[in-house]
């Protein structure tokens, strides 16, 4: 495996439960990955990060947070929650640190691609500490990387004269905090996370701040915010171009901004019926390219596999090379909840390399079986950015995993129930646009004992001004086993009982 974050140690601990000997290579020098503590400078994280999902939601099933945290937890509490996790599975043994993987190639029984297992493969590292190179060989290769190495910015027109006239352009990856913008009028391209949040915090010290969001359906909008320096943040459609005099243009929408947002901006000085923009800084939070540099040309080649426009292609079921399945790559698939659906797909890699009795046939037949698999998917999902995008779609996914691995089983269930429920339940509170306060992520989430009447599970959501509700869902069918079920998983979610085996 490669990179000891959260993936990465999932994977360590479900192939070491099956029996296999696994060592985990990670570039730098702490077990968290992208969550590690004191990331390194360039990392995605940024000050003042909190997450966007509960812990509730978020822990691996069958290892809770520590009970004395809030529901949404910082940074730092996610890389302590996943040293903690290396340490109750004892993974730290399996873990290299400040090696950096060069190559990864096919060793000598290559020629036996088709048959899973059968071909090693030679993997050569820089060992950092020691300046020397390694290699070694093994039976399969876990790829868990993360989504986050290489920023994306899609090509824009103007971009070069932009920045020769002295307009900025960074990457969210770049933020760090809100105080380089002070009095700055600064464009966020993109309104998911990342741009949703970094907008938040701009404001609060920008002069302007504009998000483009293709979901804007007028040329500009104004949203009143109460923490915006300005008292307000704009929207305006997707970024066209940037030129050489400072202006940013956008696509043309069918409607009009709206005459409180001209009034607004007119008494703010500026120019609504303008359909441009004057930015001294421009952030995208245009998302990440997967990134796959130890496959080189004629490896990539051989085995077809390509990472562009965001789709990592061959990916049978997601997880697998389709035209070498015993090299998987875990944590693909994005808007998801990652941690328990890395773990679903450690499971899984995890049985099939082992050849266990209850994942016979999760391969497919063939590797025209599983290419067959992939072309459908794409078909499926659309445009090639979309071809990883699960969604709503996740906790199916994780239950085709499961079933194929012979591990779905009632426990899983209820934590797939559970889980989907109170993700749902934390997105539909989180504010309707970006840059309004996230007053949601101070709300807490306490899961309740399952009542024995048809299953019904519930928690209980407490808000800041000390009011609440209940969140009610089906935490398994009623049928025999499903009260145990359900009491198990409620044990676990308020961390009573640790599960070692789900």
């Amino acid at each position: 495996g490669m990179r000891a974050g959260a993936a990465g140690l999932a994977s360590a601990r479900r192939l070491r439960e099956e029996g296999h000997e696994a060592v985990v290579l990670e570039r730098t020098d702490a077990v968290g990955g992208l969550w590690e503590v004191g990331a390194r400078p360039g990392g995605v994280l940024y000050e003042g990060l909190v997450t966007n999902l509960p812990k509730e939601v978020m822990a691996f099933h069958d290892y809770a947070f520590p009970e004395s945290l809030p529901s949404f937890v910082r940074a730092e509490d996610m890389g302590a929650y996943l040293n903690s996790f290396a340490d109750e599975f004892g993974l730290r043994s399996t873990v290299r640190l400040g090696c950096e993987v060069l190559s990864v190639e096919p060793g000598s029984a290559a020629d036996e691609a088709s048959a899973p297992g059968a071909p090693a493969w030679r993997v050569r590292w820089a060992d950092h500490a020691a300046g020397a190179e390694e290699e070694a060989t093994f039976d399969a290769v876990v790829v868990a990387n993360g989504h986050y190495e290489a920023p994306q910015t899609p090509p824009l027109p103007g971009l070069t004269d932009f920045e020769k006239g002295g307009g900025r352009v960074e990457h969210a990856k770049d933020y760090t905090s809100p105080k380089p913008y002070a009095g700055k009028t600064v464009l966020i391209v993109g309104a998911r996370a990342s741009g949703t949040d970094i907008a938040r915090e701009v404001a609060t010290v920008a002069e302007r701040v504009v998000v483009c969001d293709k979901a804007c359906a007028a040329s500009l909008e104004r949203f009143p915010s109460t923490t915006a320096k300005a008292g307000a943040v704009w929207r305006r459609p997707r970024l066209r171009a940037l030129d050489g005099e400072g202006r940013a243009h956008f696509e043309a929408v069918e409607g009009k901004p709206s005459p409180s947002a001209v009034a607004a901006d007119a008494a703010a000085g500026g120019g609504a019926d303008e359909a441009t923009e004057r930015p001294d800084v421009v952030v995208m939070c245009t998302g990440y390219d997967y990134w796959l540099p130890f496959f080189k040309a004629e490896v990539a080649r051989a085995l077809q596999l390509t990472s562009t426009r965001r789709r990592v292609h061959p990916l049978y079921l997601q997880l697998f090379c389709a035209t070498a399945p015993s090299i998987a790559l875990v944590g693909v698939p994005h808007s998801v909840v990652p941690f328990p659906l890395f773990d679903v797909q450690a499971r899984l890699v995890a049985r099939v390399l082992a050849s266990h009795p209850g994942a016979q046939g999760a391969l497919g037949a063939s590797e025209a079986e599983r290419l067959e698999w992939v072309r459908q998917l794409y078909e499926r999902q659309g445009r090639p950015e979309d071809s990883h995008h699960l969604g709503d779609m996740q906790w199916d996914y994780c239950r085709d995993l499961a079933r194929r691995g012979g591990f779905l089983d009632a426990t899983l269930e209820g934590k797939l129930r559970a889980c989907e429920a109170l993700y749902k339940d934390a997105q539909a509170r989180r504010p309707p646009y970006p840059g309004a306060d996230d007053v949601y992520r101070r709300n807490n989430y306490t899961v309740l004992a399952a009542s024995a009447a048809g299953g019904v599970a519930r928690a209980r959501v407490s808000f800041p001004d000390g009011t609440h509700e209940l969140v009610e869902w089906y935490a398994a069918d009623a049928e025999e086993g499903s009260e145990v079920a359900a009491d198990e998983q409620h044990q676990d979610q308020c961390g009573g009982t640790s599960l070692s085996r789900g």
